[in-house]
């Protein structure tokens, strides 16, 4: 099964983004990545990453996608979607 394309929010979160999604991960913007998981839902993700009451943040799941940015986004996006 390919990996899940996911959003994530999460101020302060860049640590807990590069632990659990090492090689998985592209940063858009202070706080906003962009990640492959194999968890199946967002909740998942938000769980693994330590989001909750003591931790903001927001992960919603990307089905489709369409933009302008470094191309180096779109080549781990596409390398993702295959593993």
């Amino acid at each position: 099964m390919a990996a899940r394309i996911y959003q994530v929010f999460m101020p302060g979160g860049a640590a807990a983004v590069q632990e659990h999604y090492p090689r998985r991960h592209a940063l858009l913007d202070d706080s906003l990545w962009v990640i492959a998981a194999d968890e199946v839902t967002p909740a998942d993700v938000c769980q693994r990453l330590g989001i909750g009451p003591e931790q903001s943040g927001v992960v919603t799941g990307v089905e489709v996608y369409y933009g302008f940015y470094d191309a180096a986004l779109w080549q781990k996006i596409d390398a993702w979607s295959k593993e």
